[in-house]
């Protein structure tokens, strides 16, 4: 498949959800390898829903529509990169905050197109704003994909454990925290926003704490079009 031109007469040409394990198993294997096509693809293909008034950052990258994707581009595609070297050792996914649903959707149709293991995604909020933008679609396709209008604090886990699970939910000091303690005996665990100092977002100060006790990833933004630091930590449970 030929990724180069990806807008049709100054329209995006996004993908839905339900086209995104096809879409995986067309594209080149270069570019889930290595480089930096896969965030122009994220960009374009996949779609944003960028704050840029908040964020600081150019118009280019507001692109509502698509997957509705909350995400810097570059970061995500990185994300995916990792997620596609580590594909082997993740049979299942949860995240919490999931919101629209479009970083779960994209991370979830990864494992299914390159994991013949793979059991399925869950995806957990307090806002059922997923169910609008797809999720029955999709999980008519994949029905061991479950969604959990609830907090994560209140999510039952059981003996259930998660080969990798992103947090992106309540961005407090003592929330992430909770999420993190709750979630820990997961094989990967991810939080978002390790680098931003926007007010409220907390996620900063706890990766300081724990990043120096795991074994441990950070993905950081590398475009320049993009001024406020987010970022993406992967702590790992591997000693």
């Amino acid at each position: 498949m030929n990724h180069q031109h990806i807008r049709t007469a100054g329209k995006p040409d996004f993908i839905f959800n339900t086209g995104l394990v096809a879409f995986w198993r067309s594209m080149d294997r270069s570019y889930l390898e290595a480089g930096n096509t896969l965030a122009r693809i994220v960009q374009d293909r996949f779609g944003l829903s960028l704050n840029t008034t908040t964020l600081k950052i150019s118009r280019r990258f507001a692109g509502w529509g698509g997957l509705y994707i909350k995400q810097y581009p570059d970061e995500l595609a990185k994300f995916l990169q990792w997620i596609y070297q580590h594909r082997q050792e993740i049979s299942n996914y949860l995240e919490i905050g999931c919101e629209r649903g479009g970083t779960f959707f994209a991370v979830d149709s990864l494992l299914r197109a390159f994991n013949p293991e793979y059991r399925g995604g869950t995806a957990v909020d307090v806002s059922a704003k997923i169910l609008r933008h797809g999720f029955a679609a999709y999980r008519n396709l994949y029905p061991e994909t479950s969604f959990h209008q609830v907090r994560s604090r209140n999510f039952a886990v059981g003996d259930k454990r998660f080969d990798l699970v992103l947090i992106d939910g309540d961005h407090s000091y003592n929330a992430v925290k909770a999420d993190f303690e709750h979630f820990r005996a997961s094989r990967f665990v991810a939080l978002h926003d390790i680098r931003c100092p926007l007010r409220g977002i907390e996620v900063r100060r706890f990766w300081a704490e724990i990043a120096p006790r795991y074994p441990h990833v950070e993905i950081v933004n590398e475009d320049p079009g993009l001024s406020v630091p987010v970022g993406i930590g992967i702590v790992s449970n591997y000693f």
